[in-house]
Order: structure tokens, then sequence, then C-alpha cells
């Protein structure tokens, strides 16, 4: 039995384990060698040779273990990987072993709670992941506190003040947590594609979801003693003109790769000078902008209405909102105004119906 945070859902694994992104998914190899590319190129960046990878202790943590799969197979000396679903741990321990993956070490934890060694990898990694934690904070502290001196870390998260995370959260409001059945009986009934049906329970289901800003991110690091190596630009706290694109590189994302030049205090007492604890608001964020009122409006009077359907209706209905919302406003360049006017007039078309 994993033993659990406080603060950590366990219906994370759940959904992580039966229905995350992709849906229904299985460990390929064209998936592995995507990855590889990603790991190579940031390599590159970092000045890290083949031959020093090989020296190298590499810790990955959350996910399907694809990214952990990619550095076995670049030849690091030794991967491990953290994963709270034990489908997934599953799942990834029985393809390393039909693949005779020997340097990986799978474990069944949750990365707020388990045991490492301190100053023990090179390299840390943590995508898609943090923003899922419960204390987002307190896990780039603990992945502080596993790094070597002079080693790196390196996280993505789901960047606040967009276009794209502004739908996902009225989405949100919109639904019930008793909703997720439905959804499923509609998306295996509709045959929606693995990938869109993954991306949608991932965004709309997750628990925890703790969207951030760059100035947020980069006060703690400073209070973590972490050295910002990439990026080096900021980014606006809100900018709902950013186009949400596909894999490798999702762009509209806060991805950092820091460096440990000198150790801090004990993760769990550092942790409460941090900021970093829910994230930011992002329809409060939307209020900045002018442009964002014809959705805002819009949002406010369909929920209340949305929400007083059958579950299978709201999972029909705001699958069909979701799925405009990401593949024809947010992935396709235009300006915010437009994205606005647009998701406004669909919704109000949307509630024409249910009248």
């Amino acid at each position: 039995m994993v033993k659990l945070h406080p603060s950590t859902d366990n219906l994370i694994a759940d959904i992580y384990g039966k229905y995350g992104h992709p849906y229904n998914r299985v460990i390929t190899e064209g998936g592995i060698d995507l990855v590889a590319q990603t790991h190579k190129m940031h390599l590159k960046y970092l000045g890290i040779e083949k031959e020093s990878l090989n020296n190298m202790s590499i810790l990955e943590c959350g996910g399907t273990g694809r990214d952990a799969l990619a550095w076995a197979r670049l030849g690091a000396g030794d991967v491990t990987h953290i994963e709270i679903s034990k489908e997934n741990v599953n799942r990834l321990m029985n393809y390393a072993k039909a693949n005779k993956v020997t340097n990986l070490k799978v474990i069944h934890s949750d990365i707020l709670t388990v045991n490492l060694d301190s100053n023990a990898y090179d390299i840390v990694r943590s995508r898609g992941v943090v923003h899922h934690l419960g204390f987002p904070g307190l896990g780039i502290a603990r992945y502080s506190k596993w790094v070597k001196k002079g080693g790196y870390i390196h996280f993505n998260l789901y960047r606040g003040g967009t276009f794209y995370y502004y739908g996902v959260k009225q989405m949100r409001r919109a639904i019930k947590s008793e909703d997720l059945p439905a959804f499923i009986e509609y998306i295996e009934t509709a045959r929606i594609d693995g990938d869109r049906a993954g991306i949608l329970i991932d965004d709309l289901f997750v628990p925890t979801m703790h969207n951030a800003t760059h100035a947020l991110i980069k006060k703690d690091l400073t209070t973590l003693k972490l050295e910002i190596i990439w990026p080096l630009r900021g980014f606006d706290e809100v900018n709902h003109s950013i186009v949400y694109p596909d894999l490798p590189e999702k762009h509209e994302h806060l991805q950092y790769w820091v460096r440990k030049n000198q150790p801090h205090e004990e993760p769990e007492k550092i942790s409460k000078r941090l900021i970093y604890h829910k994230g930011v608001d992002d329809i409060e964020l939307a209020r900045l902008l002018p442009e964002a009122r014809i959705s805002l409006d819009a949002f406010e009077k369909f929920i209340p209405l949305i929400r007083n359907v059958s579950c299978s209706v709201r999972a029909k209905i705001i699958t069909q909102i979701y799925l405009f919302h990401h593949y024809e406003l947010s992935k396709k360049a235009m300006s915010s105004l437009e994205r606005h006017k647009r998701i406004a007039d669909f919704i109000y078309s949307v509630m024409k119906e249910l009248k």
C-alpha cells in the first residue's frame, strides 16, 4: 500500500492508470524514440556528451515511464522511475522485462512521501507532473534534495494566464466529479480518438491542476537557491494569443532546466517559505483582458444551466465544447479577441439547444 501525502488525491493514480493520455495507452517504440529525440536536444543544450551520460544516474518523477525508457535507451548509467499509478508501474515493468531493459529501476510510490537518498542523482526530471501534485512547491524542493550538487533538475508545468487553460478551468467548473463514467461512456460510444480522449480526461478530471506563472516559479527557485539555466527569458502573466501546440515540445508550458549549486534546508522546512501551493486562478487572470468579457459572460450563463442536466447530456455537450476549444481555437493562430468571440458564440448556440 502506497503511503500518500495528506495533499495527494488517490484519484490521480486511478485516472492516470486507467484513462490517462493517451486513452487505453500502450508503450510504443515510436513514442520512446520521440522522447529520446527531446532528451538529446536538451543534453546538447546543457553540453552533456553521450560518454558522460553513460556514467549518470537519472531520476524520472511521475508519468507513464516512456521518458525513463528513453533515457535507458540513450545509454544512461542507471535510471530510476517513481510513479503513483500501479497500472503504469506494472505496464512499465512488463515492458522493461520483455525488452530486456536492465538499467531501469521502478518505484511505486508518491513523490511527496517516497524516501530517496539525498544528493544521489545527476539529473532529476518531472514532465507534466508538478502541477498535479497536491503541494507543488514541496515536490520541487524534494527534487532539489535528491539531485547532486552541480546536477540538473528539469520540470515543466501548465502555464497560467493562457486561453487554453482559461477554457479548461471554465469547463471544470461545469462538470461534477461523478460525471467521469458518463464521459467514458460517451467517449467510447462516439469513438473519439484515443489521444483526444486521454487529453480530455486529463484536463477535466484530474483532481489537482495548479497552473503557475513564471514570476511565481522564479521566486521559489530563488528561495531554493536553484540557478535557472533555461529559459533565460520571462513570460507575460496573461496572454491569450498563445497557440497550444502538440508534442514533443509544448511551448506554451513553463519549462525549466535548473542547476543545484548549493544545498538548502530540508524540503519540509523550506517549503513553508515557498509560494507555489495552489497556483493561479486563470479565470481571474482573464478578467484583466477586456476582450475576454464576452466569453466570461457566456460561461457565467452556461454553467448553471449545464449543471442541471443529466450526466449523459452534460458529458456530450462538454465534450463537444472541449474539442472545439482545444482543436479549433487553441491550436490555430488567431487573435485573443477572435478566440473569445468564437467560444462565446459556440456556447450560446449550445444553450439554445438546451432550452
